[in-house]
């Protein structure tokens, strides 16, 4: 009969290195278990949603209650006051989400998911008809390019 293999340390006490064993390898496939069945509940990872938007912000929306931030571009939040030319202070952040509202006139949108952030909004490239409105929103001053659209 094999006797399993233990190693003891200088403290006196004993592990069972077969039985340490099989307790990581449980602990690998429950971690890999948890990982899957966080990918496979995430909100879309990569894909393409259409539909008349619910928009949240001058960079956030809502298609079939999945919400998507446009990636590449940065809005003023909602919330966000800003100073005009002459020191002033504007609702900058209402008036993104308003214009976003308007330029959309209740149109379709075509968006390309290819992320979560780490608020969980999938992240994406919307269309109107088109046209990108990432861009849009960055041609007509109501956001920034952060950079790559796969942020």
């Amino acid at each position: 009969m094999m006797r399993p293999a233990v190693e003891c340390g200088g403290t006196g006490s004993c592990v069972n290195m077969d039985q340490e064993r099989k307790v990581i390898v449980g602990m690998k496939h429950r971690v890999m278990m948890v990982a899957l069945l966080a990918l496979i509940t995430s909100p879309v990872c990569a894909g393409k949603l259409s539909g008349a938007p619910r928009i949240v912000d001058g960079n956030t929306i809502e298609i079939e209650q999945t919400k998507i931030r446009l990636s590449g571009i940065e809005a003023p939040e909602t919330d966000q006051i800003c100073l005009d030319a002459h020191g002033r202070k504007w609702a900058c952040g209402v008036a993104a989400r308003d214009e976003l509202i308007k330029h959309s006139n209740g149109r379709t949108w075509d968006c390309h998911t290819t992320g979560v952030d780490e608020y969980r909004r999938s992240l994406g490239s919307c269309f109107i008809e088109g046209e990108d409105v990432n861009a849009w929103m960055v041609r007509s001053g109501w956001a920034l390019s952060s950079g790559p659209s796969n942020r």
